[in-house]
């Protein structure tokens, strides 16, 4: 039934939920556990602050971003 796949649907967009401070390798791994394609940056307080996909990694990584450094630089603002 589709209703039973719900709340593991739900659990994963929550998984997809995070910081401005994740590091790149962070949301890779993040990526990669999720299967979404795309991780939803959000404040504190839960306000959308933008959107990141695994293309934005990969040119972040292409412009001198280590894995170590915040998705903050490279998080779309405009989603």
């Amino acid at each position: 039934m589709a209703g039973d796949n719900k709340p593991i649907h739900t659990e994963r967009w929550r998984k997809a939920l995070l910081p401005p401070e994740t590091t790149l390798e962070q949301a890779i791994s993040n990526l990669n556990e999720t299967a979404l394609q795309i991780i939803l940056v959000v404040s504190p307080d839960g306000e959308l602050l933008g959107t990141l996909t695994d293309g934005d990694i990969r040119r972040g990584l292409m412009n001198n971003s280590d894995t170590n450094d915040s998705i903050e630089t490279i998080i779309h603002h405009e989603p």
